[in-house]
């Protein structure tokens, strides 16, 4: 096997909490449970929530094994508070550290950010890459937080996309949309799930709680629609409950808007927590609604269905892959409306929809979605 450079704006472990980091951490816990003698192969560049670690090479520890990792970047913990484009700080940190990322013929680069690619194409031109696209790159300018509505970024962003697709070796993509816009630029490209860790036990579900519990876990941004969420909970009065995990730079407005909508007994804007907190939060609440214009394939739905949550979700990108309508859960135009309508039809069908949904789950086993990966990358 290469030696394989792992690029993210993670630092692996607990930061910042999402799907993206949940599926990076699987394929490092699949090498370390299945490759254990790889991981000293491995060597990790990302950022970190301690100043004093930037620019340091240290070992991270993950199921067990150590990995070599490097923070080129600090971040604060709260996303909200954050004044720069964490892409473009990350990108002048590896070019800062360049001299501490291994290169050489025997390097394979591993991206799970884009901008990396722009370090590795200047400081290692004959390098070979492999890129594992989380929701298509054509997407990303719809939800950037700085540099919105810029024109001149925008095309920009898009002619260095469509260049990164063409010089890369291999691209991994989790949705058809991005197969469709990718392949007229690169063939070598590879259609794999995101993985995850089925829990050892499911909850047993037969009916809603009383209220009804809705759960929504992800970044507050704006193309995440959350306020109509909170809308719907205002609008069924004491029938449902809404528990808010993560954090973002919309925090303040949500917080604004649940004190506007008169629901601050029903909505709690916990924050970010561990994944395992995420798991426990799973297990008591009844359904995972999602209400986002933009998204890949996320994998908050991946899990929530592996501990029986029905899912309510607007149709984008490639959701529709994920889960069937009227199924493992309901499809809306995201508008307040609809999302209470399809609470109501889960709730007269819950027991059957749970299962289901438990059933979808089984086939995004971690292992062997890996083992793909894992396979695919040991040919370049």
């Amino acid at each position: 096997m290469k030696n394989i450079v792992f690029y993210d704006t993670s630092n692996f472990i607990d930061f910042p909490i999402g799907g993206q980091l949940t599926s990076i951490g699987n394929f490092l816990r699949y090498v370390a449970e299945k490759h254990a003698s790889e991981c000293n192969n491995i060597f990790l560049v990302g950022v970190t929530t301690d100043k004093n670690q930037v620019g340091k090479i240290q070992k991270i520890s993950i199921a067990q094994k150590s990995f070599k990792f490097l923070p080129v970047l600090y971040r604060n913990l709260k996303l909200n508070d954050i004044k720069k484009s964490m892409r473009i700080e990350y990108l002048k940190g590896l070019f800062k550290y360049r001299k501490y990322i291994p290169s050489g013929k025997n390097v394979l680069h591993f991206l799970h950010t884009p901008e990396a690619f722009i370090e590795v194409k200047i400081c290692h031109p004959f390098a070979k890459t492999a890129i594992f696209s989380h929701g298509s790159f054509f997407n990303m300018v719809r939800g950037f937080r700085f540099y919105k509505n810029n024109k001149f970024v925008e095309k920009g962003f898009n002619i260095f996309i469509k260049w990164m697709i063409k010089k890369a070796n291999i691209i991994f993509t989790l949705d058809q949309d991005s197969i469709k816009q990718y392949k007229k630029y690169n063939r070598n490209l590879i259609s794999v799930n995101n993985s995850i860790i089925l829990p050892e036990k499911v909850p047993e579900r037969e009916y809603c709680h009383a209220p009804i519990r809705l759960l929504f876990v992800g970044r507050l941004s704006k193309v995440k629609h959350i306020d109509g969420i909170i809308a719907a909970v205002s609008l069924m009065g004491e029938e449902t409950e809404l528990t808010i995990l993560g954090d973002g730079e919309e925090r303040d407005y949500l917080q604004n808007f649940i004190k506007k909508e008169k629901v601050l007994d029903q909505v709690h804007l916990v924050g970010a927590v561990l994944p395992c907190k995420v798991q426990e939060y799973m297990k008591n609440n009844d359904i995972l609604v999602m209400n986002s214009i933009l998204e890949g394939k996320p994998m908050t739905i991946i899990e929530a269905m592996s501990y029986g949550m029905p899912i309510i979700t607007t149709n984008v990108g490639g959701i529709s892959e994920l889960l069937e309508n009227n199924v493992e859960g309901i499809f809306t135009d995201g508008s307040t409306e609809g999302i209470v309508e399809a609470i109501k039809v889960i709730r007269n069908n819950y027991k059957q929809m749970c299962e289901q949904a438990v059933n979808r789950s089984l086939s995004y086993n971690y292992i062997k979605i890996n083992d793909q990966v894992w396979y695919e990358l040991n040919k370049i």
